[in-house]
């Protein structure tokens, strides 16, 4: 690089961030800062990129979790751990606070724009996103996938019966091919399907940080110019690797239901399939958002679903009592036959083990960040245009004063004394707000079968470390640094109860 480039660079981005840091005095302050905000630069060297969730509560729990603002480079940064001061701003000014902040390096690989709806900037076209899906998962419409997602159920517990050390893969079996049938008529069966495959490679690639890099970014964009050669500038390979396999993921599965519809083949009806007939019908002319939507479900789906199964497996695992107590439950509820969506309010524990797992491991627990689409006054304090808004979940989730020792898992907690759920039955994990999950109906239903099949017919024990043969306790359990954050890697013990063997129509277990 050519010291001319190279002082050019320099005074381009001194001036960037000159005029992000200079701007109309207001007579409200910020929220307090946790650290010390140093000229210029603020806070950018006291913002943690590993597991960020865990300092961020424990700067909250410092001040009694008041709202706390950080700066970086002159972008303002608000970090709430509270979850009334969530719904007070994400929810009930969620005009104010429904966009996305700008994420440049996922717009590098293709998810910005084009792609994920998840991250669109709120607008016409995040809009079109939500009201596409929404068509096909809104409350009152999902009950027609219940067959479907039933027989996934039971074929993965088959599996797990089968092969109880493939569990993994089994789980990864489940959530790809509920959503791959319900969006494309597609079937897999297998981890080595090609589809699933260049999903799986794109979840990979956009997973591990990518959010987390993309907001450190978002303060230095010049950072994007860095050639390819450059150090530092290996990224380009992986996003070159990233498109080819997102390409892959959006467009064979889309394309194979045109080319069935082409055909006039109707023997796997799908969301896509319906879609593009309404379209027709209306004679509309096709674009690419239902083809994003459905990626976009597809993407989410897989690694959401799968990161929830393997915690409940470990949670029943650290918690044996758990399952000795759900047991129980569903044997007085509905007898020895497997559990149907039509018996969730007959048996309200496990709706409170799924309240609980998603507040013990949360899947997402830094959440996803919102931004402000103009300056806004709450408790006195300015939060500013453009600020990054973090929900930290962890933080909300895991504060002793709400739900104490909280890193035991308790489904009794959001129980009343009768037995009843208790009026704490919100799961944060779907976001807030106008950005809440649409598709979360459809999930919910998915991880609660799979919790009453495998309480029902499964016992979980002995979680090890793989690496270093120690015994998983609920004191040196940790999750991974990744915005869907998954549970350290470990073994488990998984057995049948005695006639869970046979799960043919009809079945029945003894507990």
């Amino acid at each position: 690089m050519s010291d001319s480039l190279t002082s050019w660079l320099a005074i381009f981005s001194l001036l960037w961030v000159l005029t992000r840091i200079i701007r109309k005095p207001s007579q409200h302050p910020y929220p307090p800062s946790p650290k010390r905000t140093w000229p210029i630069i603020g806070n950018a060297l006291q913002i943690p990129f590993t597991r960020p969730w865990l300092t961020f509560a424990d700067w909250g729990r410092a001040q009694d979790n008041e709202i706390m603002h950080l700066s970086a480079l002159g972008q303002h940064i608000i970090i709430l751990n509270d979850a009334q001061d969530v719904v007070e701003l994400l929810e009930k000014r969620s005009a104010t606070y429904s966009d996305r902040p700008r994420m440049p390096l996922l717009e590098q690989m293709g998810s910005f724009n084009s792609f994920n709806a998840g991250i669109l900037p709120y607008g016409d076209l995040w809009r079109q996103h939500r009201k596409t899906f929404q068509q096909g998962f809104r409350k009152e419409v999902v009950g027609r996938y219940h067959t479907l997602v039933t027989d996934k159920a039971r074929n993965m517990l088959q599996r797990i019966i089968s092969q109880p050390e493939e569990f993994k893969e089994h789980y990864e079996v489940f959530a790809g091919s509920i959503i791959l049938s319900i969006m494309y008529g597609y079937e897999m069966d297998s981890t080595k399907d090609p589809v699933f495959q260049a999903a799986k490679r794109a979840i990979t690639l956009s997973n591990p940080e990518a959010l987390l890099a993309s907001l450190a970014v978002s303060t230095i964009p010049v950072i994007l110019n860095v050639p390819k050669w450059f150090p530092g500038g290996g990224f380009h390979d992986l996003l070159d690797e990233f498109n080819k396999a997102l390409a892959v993921m959006v467009d064979i599965p889309y394309n194979m239901v045109k080319g069935r519809m082409q055909d006039g083949a109707q023997e796997k009806p799908s969301f896509v399939q319906e879609m593009l007939e309404r379209q027709t019908e209306r004679g509309l002319t096709e674009n690419d958002v239902l083809k994003n939507v459905a990626a976009t479900g597809l993407a989410a789906g897989v690694d959401t679903i799968n990161c929830v199964m393997l915690n409940l497996t470990l949670a029943l695992a650290l918690f044996p009592e758990v399952q000795e107590r759900a047991r129980k439950d569903i044997s007085l509820a509905i007898g020895d036959r497997l559990p149907t969506l039509e018996d969730k309010l007959t048996i309200p524990y496990i709706e409170a083990v799924c309240l609980e797992l998603h507040r013990w491991a949360p899947a997402v627990p830094g959440g996803l960040p919102h931004a402000s689409i103009r300056d806004d006054i709450y408790k006195g304090y300015l939060i500013p245009k453009g600020s990054i808004m973090i929900p930290n979940i962890w933080g909300m989730v895991r504060n002793p004063d709400i739900y104490p020792e909280p890193d035991q898992f308790r489904p009794e907690r959001f129980l009343n004394a009768d037995g009843t759920l208790s009026d704490d039955n919100r799961c944060w994990t779907f976001g807030f707000g106008r950005r809440v999950c649409a598709g979360r109906h459809l999930a919910s239903d998915a991880f609660w079968l799979a919790t009453a099949y495998m309480l029902t017919a499964l016992n979980i024990s002995d979680p090890i470390d793989p690496t270093t043969g120690v015994k998983i306790t609920p004191a040196n359990v940790y999750f991974t640094n990744e915005l869907i954050s998954h549970p350290q890697p470990y073994t488990c013990t998984i057995k049948p109860i005695n006639g869970a063997s046979d799960l043919g129509e009809g079945s029945s277990v003894n507990n």
